[in-house]
């Protein structure tokens, strides 16, 4: 994918700039038994799994239509960070422990754009990496609004979010993305040798993979690890990046033809909103290797 005709600005804030916390509570029992919810580390909410009976639900708090929620609480969690953001036109309860908030800044942050954020695995894991405690480890309201945040203007994180919500939603592909420019040599995926260099996105230390892992690896280290779970910094897309490769894996025929149909929506819609020329390229057991060329 070459990134040529865009070219994107992005300004950093800090996100206690452009986020606020809310605390409106259930004083009237206005909301019932069936409003309260629960929060998932799918990032969803669901039906709260806690004994209600007798509980008082007049201290919950309120989660309005476009509010986040999240669970400070992140050990135990399968390394991710409860959190949701309530995209229905329903408002719903949650436990007064929960840290229900919005954002502020409109003009400046989509709240979908913000949510998409929040669903990079890179930020459980800096969740997760920041989280402090000794019987219960959390990452506080004060350490959320510290995280630094580059932000587009409000125009390309709308394209942003449409694709995203046309495919990644749609689809359920998972991928990644690649700074062309910043591979040493060529990009191959195999089993790791163990000690490839590798500094995680997010990470100020490096994160040798493993002996036997799956990796994307050049001449340099480590690409990606765990196939494309775990991205490194090195070859990151960033405001400066010319050329991009999107990778999207599957791992059986349903999930290939799923694929299939996303990458041909998939395609029109990047070069439509960014003006930039895509080259599909299908790799699997009889076609292994790709020339990819600007």
């Amino acid at each position: 994918m070459h990134l040529g005709g865009l070219v994107m600005a992005l300004t950093k804030y800090k996100l206690g700039e452009l986020i606020e916390q809310s605390d409106e509570r259930n004083s009237d029992n206005k909301f019932t038994l069936d409003n309260v919810k629960g929060i998932s580390i799918q990032k969803i909410f669901i039906e709260t799994k806690a004994n209600m009976e007798g509980v008082s639900l007049t201290p919950y708090k309120l989660v309005r239509p476009d509010d986040f929620a999240y669970v400070t609480v992140t050990s135990r969690n399968g390394e991710k960070i409860t959190l949701t953001h309530n995209t229905t036109e329903d408002t719903y309860i949650v436990s007064s422990s929960y840290i229900v908030f919005c954002v502020k800044r409109t003009d400046l942050l989509l709240s979908n754009y913000l949510f998409m954020y929040f669903n990079r695995t890179e930020f459980d894991r800096f969740s997760r990496f920041n989280s402090w405690g000794s019987a219960r480890e959390t990452f506080s309201w004060e350490d959320f609004c510290d995280i630094d945040i580059d932000l587009p203007p409000i125009d390309i994180q709308q394209k942003y979010v449409d694709i995203y919500n046309a495919i990644a939603l749609a689809y359920g592909i998972p991928g990644g993305g690649e700074d062309i420019d910043h591979l040493a040599g060529d990009l191959h995926l195999g089993l790791a040798k163990g000690g490839e260099e590798f500094l995680p996105l997010g990470a100020e230390e490096s994160d040798p993979a493993l002996e036997g892992e799956v990796i994307y690896y050049d001449q340099q280290g480590a690409v990606c690890r765990n196939f494309n779970w775990r991205e490194a910094q090195r070859t990151m897309l960033t405001e400066a990046t010319k050329n991009a490769l999107l990778c999207y894996e599957t791992i059986n025929q349903e999930q290939a033809a799923r694929c299939q149909e996303a990458m041909a929506e998939l395609k029109p819609l990047l070069e439509d909103f960014f003006g930039i020329d895509v080259i599909l390229h299908r790799l699997n057991r009889d076609q292994r290797e790709a020339l990819l060329e600007e």
